[in-house]
């Protein structure tokens, strides 16, 4: 288990270590690989830990139970290495966001020089100069108002990146308004399939298996391109297992089967089937 969870990280690494070729979505998917691996590594330090209060009370393995506390610190030692490579990878979609905002204002600059030279050209040729230069001070005026008026939002990955941070280190609650943030101010961004995923995704950790469900319908049925269909498929299925109602559970492995046959949805939805003949 430990050389599994080591060959894990070190792909990880070599994905961050590769920003060049990486787009967004493959830090996207290098930050959802991060979650999911710590909470298998606090899965298994639980495992561990109600193991090793086993044979401590049992009193007759003490050299088992020193096992399992060395096992403990190495899963303690994993723990942190991914919590690092999460806040390495959050850093550097930062740093992405920096590099094109700085871009845009470069741009903004070029745009506003072309814009002054056709200005002067027009001075020169004697084109409606008053009239420009009005316009000018109208369209200035009806700007300043509008900014006025509606105060700018923040950046689409500024919300999410605060609300994947907040979710990695357990905040919950403060994950959770920013998904929702995220959503109401933009409900078509490419990542918003993922805030949606990800809301699902709380709502299940904390058990709270009806509105996981919910959750996992609302990408299904407002995101039918998203990348995370077949993952919100599987998942609202053990919702129903969870809640007791195999035959919709049933329904929804055999979707994925059908309609996802090669995938690794596809193999554990068969699992599932099995356990409920």
């Amino acid at each position: 288990m430990q050389s599994k969870l080591m060959n894990w990280i070190f792909y990880l690494v070599l994905l961050i270590g590769l920003p060049s070729c990486a787009s967004r979505k493959d830090l996207l998917k290098v930050q959802e690989d991060l979650y999911l691996l710590r909470n298998q590594i606090q899965s298994i330090k639980q495992t561990t830990e109600e193991n090793k209060q086993a044979l401590v009370t049992l009193g007759q393995v003490p050299a088992l139970a020193d096992q399992n506390t060395r096992i403990l610190a190495v899963l303690d030692s994993l723990e942190q290495s991914v919590v690092a490579l999460q806040d390495a990878t959050l850093r550097m979609r930062a740093d992405v966001s920096t590099k094109l905002s700085g871009i845009k204002q470069d741009a903004a600059v070029i745009s506003s020089k072309l814009d002054d030279t056709s200005y002067r050209a027009d001075k020169l040729m004697g084109k409606v100069e008053s009239l420009t230069g009005k316009m000018t001070n109208i369209s200035n005026k009806m700007e300043t108002k509008a900014s006025a008026a509606l105060p700018e939002a923040p950046a689409p990955t500024e919300i999410f990146n605060n609300a994947y941070r907040d979710m990695s280190k357990g905040n919950t609650e403060l994950a959770i308004q920013g998904f929702k943030a995220f959503l109401q101010l933009y409900p078509e961004n490419e990542l918003a399939d993922y805030c949606q995923y990800y809301l699902a995704e709380i709502a299940y950790q904390q058990g709270d298996y009806n509105q996981a469900a919910s959750e996992f319908n609302r990408l299904i049925a407002g995101y039918q391109h998203s990348q995370k269909i077949i993952n919100a498929l599987y998942k609202q299925g053990l919702c129903y297992l969870q809640l007791d109602d195999p035959q919709r559970a049933r329904t929804l492995f055999n979707q994925v089967i059908a309609e996802y046959p090669n995938t690794e949805e596809a193999l554990l939805s068969r699992n599932q089937l099995q356990k409920l003949e």
